[in-house]
């Protein structure tokens, strides 16, 4: 298809000659040709051996965008269009089919070139094959050069190419992002991807907050200097990634260094022919942010390129909202996680010195500020005190002392309403705690009042040294540990409260306990004093054996009431001075019988019956009422038997003074196997507690 060659003149003769034989036989094989080409469906040019044009087709005319009779006689570097390769280069002049031919006389097929006839028209393609005509002696007479229109075929090459690219990126960026957990992870892997399959690099991620109402940009790429003359926040419908998340449509900027939507200051920083285009993220139907990607020249923007960053967008919505539902969960998992953690430690204790630093400990953590405490309300003073921090630098917070309506806490208390300072650098006037504000360089603060059965008990406080924008989650999380706290607080006070109750019952039982053995011990003057010892005795050698302290509670109460049966024997019995007749002692040993028949009844005593119920049975089984042998005793029945013989051999008596203790011992070990049990009077003997 053509050289550099001058184009020889054909007539040197001139004009006026007549035609020679070559010629008119060079006319015959032209007109030869003509008929067989004129109508083939492929585009033919038969070029001279000074690789000028001898004979164009219409095909041919059409498919290089020239009319042939234009084209007969020269060459084909005469006219307006480049022949390129594959890739877009330029084709060398040598490396034309034509040149290759007459350079090697050997046939050249199957060459593909772009037609390039400049920047208003498309580009068409050919494939082209080209084969040497010789006469007889072996001289090149021809060249014919043949092509075939491939323009729709290379179109739809290129676009299953583009197509396939696309599936490429996507499968790269979907593969990639299924790994991330988090947002932190998703933002590099979504950029850097993007940029790499799109074959640029420069690019910005923005995201929507909706407290702030801004786009902010959660991550760029690329940008250099002129980074810092970016807009880093815009509002929804203004700049291009606020319009464009405002209006869900693609924008394209053929070049940002003069778009007037872009402030001067910021264009005079843009290099020229930057291209910008911007599409939104949408998360489950709804825009979330606006991902824009910048493209210096000679690197254009097309439809193809919104095309793709239309779906990328789309797959980093899936992305982002997996993540976000994952996030949401776990973190919703966390808290109440916290809060069974709470309970646990709620129930567990009824000192608030022990459940409140962990519930304040998870309040820190769970909401991600940087310290809290709790004032609790004193009734008496109607002040609010400090009672328990966390996360403070210094101990201020533990002079904490305010009055019902002082300061924020004051007023959360008195309002019943969380009070929420977004900059207490903006309040400092108000904020009463001066030196607290001060040391500790708190920028957020929220108050909440902790109220339970209608009663305010304290006020929980949280502190931040950063700026706060909670969400409808946050704060409804913050509620329940505030309830968390409340009833934590609610819970201890009724149990002191019950405490209380039940310690001033337990002391009016053990008083009326003590009334009903002292009014014994003066109907039987003998025996006065005597139920005081043996319950406290009793007691000491119990707690020898193992007893533990409740049941020695029930123990001395039984010990006090021993006798407590005799309330049923009649005084002629009881205070007669002489010996008692066999009926009268029928009766007098009934008065075991009689203490259980008074006190079984009421419940709070029950546990205490053995003593009363059991004291005068035997080891041997020779005791009453019930005949009891060995250890069908209860113990602390065979332990009271001792304790009973001793204090009443060895106290003074109308008929009798006391024994010594050595003459007792002797008694109690004569006793020993009959009366008592063996093994509890060797204790009894050898604690040292009955002297």
């Amino acid at each position: 298809m053509g050289t550099n060659d001058e184009r020889r003149d054909p007539d040197p003769a001139g004009s006026g000659s007549e035609p020679s034989r070559a010629d008119l036989s060079l006319l015959e094989e032209v007109l030869k040709h003509w008929r067989l080409i004129e109508h083939l469906p492929a585009g033919v040019v038969v070029y001279s051996p000074d690789a000028r044009i001898l004979l164009a087709n219409p095909e041919a005319a059409h498919l290089l965008g020239i009319a042939a009779d234009r084209m007969e006689g020269r060459t084909i570097t005469e006219f307006p269009f480049r022949l390129l390769h594959e890739d877009g280069t330029p084709l060398p002049l040598e490396e034309y089919p034509v040149n290759r031919v007459l350079r090697s006389g050997l046939p050249q097929g199957n060459i593909v070139v772009a037609i390039d006839h400049g920047p208003s028209a498309p580009c068409g393609w050919a494939l082209v094959n080209a084969y040497p005509e010789q006469d007889s002696a072996g001289q090149m007479q021809r060249v014919v050069v043949t092509s075939v229109d491939i323009t729709a075929l290379k179109a739809a090459e290129q676009e299953s190419r583009r197509r396939i690219a696309e599936l490429e990126a996507v499968n790269q960026l979907s593969a990639a992002l299924r790994s991330a957990q988090s947002l932190e992870e998703i933002l590099p892997i979504l950029l850097d991807t993007t940029l790499a399959v799109m074959r640029m690099q420069h690019g910005a991620v923005w995201l929507y907050d909706p407290i702030s109402d801004e786009l902010k940009t959660a991550i760029t790429r690329g940008l250099g200097e002129e980074a810092g003359s970016l807009p880093l926040v815009e509002k929804p419908g203004q700049g291009i990634a606020g319009r464009v998340f405002s209006s869900g449509q693609p924008d394209l900027s053929e070049d940002l260094s003069v778009d007037e939507r872009l402030p001067e200051a910021i264009r005079r920083r843009i290099p020229r022919k930057r291209a910008s285009l911007a599409v939104a993220i949408r998360m489950a139907n709804s825009p979330i942010g606006t991902f824009t990607v910048d493209a210096e020249a000679p690197r254009k923007i097309g439809p193809d390129d919104v095309r793709l960053l239309s779906t990328l967008c789309e797959i980093a919505g899936i992305a982002i909202h997996r993540t976000s539902l994952r996030e949401q969960t776990e973190r919703r998992l966390q808290h109440l996680t916290a809060l069974s953690e709470i309970d646990r430690v709620i129930a567990s204790s009824f000192d608030l010195h022990i459940s409140l630093p962990p519930l304040l400990s998870q309040v820190t953590r769970q909401l991600r500020v940087d310290a809290a405490d709790i004032l609790l309300h004193n009734p008496g003073s109607q002040r609010l005190e400090f009672f328990a921090g966390y996360g403070f630098r210094f101990r201020y917070i533990e002079e904490t002392r305010m009055a019902m309506g002082e300061g924020y806490p004051g007023l959360a208390a008195l309002e019943r309403r969380t009070i929420h300072v977004a900059d207490l650098r903006k309040h400092s006037a108000e904020f009463v705690r001066k030196m607290l504000l001060a040391e500790e360089e708190f920028v957020t603060y929220f108050g909440i009042p902790l109220i339970a059965k209608a009663q305010v008990t304290g006020v929980l406080e949280i502190f931040s040294r950063v700026s706060l924008h909670p969400d409808a989650e946050w704060l409804e999380y913050l509620k329940a540990l505030a309830r968390q706290a409340a009833l934590a607080i609610d819970n201890v006070t009724l149990f002191e409260g019950l405490q209380r109750s039940n310690a001033e019952l337990g002391h009016a039982y053990d008083a009326t306990i003590e009334g009903w053995s002292h009014a014994l011990d003066l109907r039987d003057k003998e025996t006065e004093g005597h139920t005081q010892r043996v319950a406290d005795t009793t007691v000491r050698l119990c707690r020898s054996f193992g007893f533990s302290e409740a049941e020695l509670v029930q123990i001395r109460r039984g010990a006090l009431l021993h006798d407590i049966g005799k309330m049923g024997v009649p005084d002629s019995i009881l205070l007669k001075p002489g010996p008692l007749t066999e009926e009268e002692w029928a009766v007098m040993r009934k008065h075991p019988s009689f203490a259980y028949e008074m006190l079984s009844p009421i419940r709070y005593l029950r546990p205490a019956l053995d003593i009363p119920r059991y004291h005068h049975e035997k080891w041997d089984g020779s005791g009453y009422p019930h005949g009891l042998r060995g250890e069908q005793i209860p113990l602390v029945a065979r332990v009271f038997a001792v304790v009973d013989v001793w204090d009443a051999l060895t106290s003074d008596r109308p008929y009798r003074a006391a024994w010594p203790a050595e003459r007792v011992r002797e008694h109690v070990r004569a006793l020993s196997g009959s009366h008592f049990d063996p093994e509890v009077v060797v204790r009894c003997l050898d604690s040292g507690v009955l002297g």
